[in-house]
């Protein structure tokens, strides 16, 4: 869930990128390492308050060691007491070994997963002035490597005046930095697309400036990100604004391959968007109109072009998931062998989506032994039409399809609780190759996975 909070965010922040400092203030979340000094964090919440419309903190303290005149915690309870009177929700989290970096990072790194998508913030400001130095570099590794998809900035609370044990207290400066931050996103965000995890290469590159090569690097995440969920319109409107931009990275060392995916699959969301308006269009109750419809399809080139590559990128989606999330890759195996066998019955004229029963002969409906007409030709009836039309397919083909609908149907996300595991996700791709090579039998489908493949 948190990661689908995280995606929903930084979403919406792109819809609403517009109400974003242009008459409105940002919601700040102030992270903070607590030690024994006072002052530079409360220094650093107020200057935080001059720039935001709300600041929220989260301060971590360690427990208590000998030698200490104030106790984190008592620094943390009047740090408390100052955000509250400026009207500043403030959560404090205790660090129970604040000198044990592992400990402490794994408490602060899971403290941050858990509360930031649900606190509203589009900023993050991670300040390691308190704290031991273990805690301190425990927030800064942390804050390096999460994927929330927010702009972030690290900052340091030092000055000239300081007390006998070294504690600023007075002529306090913020050194911040973000340069750091954004090239760690950049990186991790081109791993995440080396990997086609486009779902984390598009958290990582949320926080990116809005310059620049980030910028582009920012946009095409976005827009793989939206490819790889199928939102191929979106996705298209998202490549057509940087394909331009695109030709001028294709000898950038780091961005070549991310330009030349850009100008791969841009044309080819471009016709899949046209041919999706028409499939679309099928299900209309204007039975001419449909048939109109069908008769553009199988007059189109394009269109069965555009269809193969969907069949394509179905099978090439479900591949990216065998690992990730095997239970997907094996919905999207089903999805791909739906997609064959409508189109099957679309090149003969039949509409799957509102079929007129009455155009089919009682010889084809009476071998399909189809008994009750239904509104919506599912894959199984599907199948039984194109037998019954003479298509060759084969008892082993036909088991095939059985043995994938069977893990399709008995997992979590439709009838059963079947658990997928990564060798069952493979078994249903291999099962899935084979079906699709006799339900495609002119076509090369290691050629059609290559049009739609995306290698960075």
């Amino acid at each position: 869930m948190h990661l689908i909070n995280q995606i929903d965010h930084c979403v919406s922040k792109i819809s609403d990128k517009g109400d974003v400092g242009s008459g409105g203030k940002d919601t700040v979340l102030l992270v903070m390492t607590v030690g024994t000094t006072l002052d530079p964090l409360i220094f650093s919440l107020e200057e935080e308050l001059k720039h935001a419309g709300c600041v929220k903190v989260i301060a971590f303290y360690g427990t208590a060691l000998p030698g200490q005149k104030e106790s984190p915690l008592e620094i943390t309870t009047k740090l408390r007491a100052r955000a509250i009177e400026l009207g500043c929700k403030i959560d404090a989290k205790e660090i129970s070994n604040p000198n044990d970096f592992d400990r402490a990072f794994h408490e602060i790194s899971d403290t941050l997963r858990n509360m930031v998508p649900g606190l509203g913030a589009n900023k993050l400001v991670f300040n390691i002035t308190g704290g031991t130095k273990a805690m301190a570099s425990a927030l800064a590794v942390t804050a390096a490597t999460m994927d929330v998809g927010l702009p972030m900035r690290l900052v340091y609370v030092g000055g000239g005046a300081r007390d006998e044990v070294g504690r600023v207290y007075e002529s306090m400066e913020i050194s911040s930095s973000s340069a750091a931050f954004s090239k760690i996103r950049e990186q991790e965000a081109i791993r995440s697309l080396k990997n086609l995890d486009f779902t984390q290469a598009f958290l990582y590159s949320q926080g990116l400036p809005d310059r620049g090569r980030t910028e582009f690097l920012k946009q095409a995440c976005h827009a793989f990100y939206l490819w790889d969920s199928f939102q191929y319109k979106q996705s298209n409107q998202a490549l057509a604004k940087i394909k331009r931009t695109a030709r001028a990275f294709l000898d950038d060392p780091e961005y070549s391959n991310i330009a030349r995916m850009v100008l791969k699959i841009e044309p080819l969301s471009k016709d899949i968007t046209n041919l999706i308006k028409l499939l679309n269009s099928l299900g209309g109750k204007d039975q001419k109109r449909v048939r109109q419809r069908l008769e553009e399809f199988n007059s189109n080139p394009t269109f069965k072009e555009s269809y193969l590559r969907i069949i394509g990128d179905c099978l090439e989606n479900a591949t990216r998931r065998v690992d990730r999330i095997p239970v997907e890759a094996v919905m999207r195996a089903y999805r791909a062998i739906e997609l064959a066998v409508k189109s099957g019955l679309i090149e003969r004229n039949i509409n799957p989506d509102n079929p007129v029963w009455d155009e089919l002969s009682y010889e084809i409906i009476n071998k399909a032994d189809i008994e009750n007409k239904p509104k919506f030709i599912m894959l199984d009836i599907g199948v039984r039409l194109l037998r019954a039309m003479d298509f060759p397919l084969t008892e082993q083909t036909i088991d095939n399809i059985k043995d994938v609908q069977k893990m399709r149907n008995e997992c979590y996300l439709e009838h059963g609780f079947a658990e997928i595991s990564n060798d069952k996700a493979k078994h249903a791709i291999e099962l899935t190759g084979e079906v699709l090579r006799e339900l495609l039998p002119d076509k090369d489908l290691d050629q059609l996975r290559a049009k739609v493949a995306l290698k960075f």
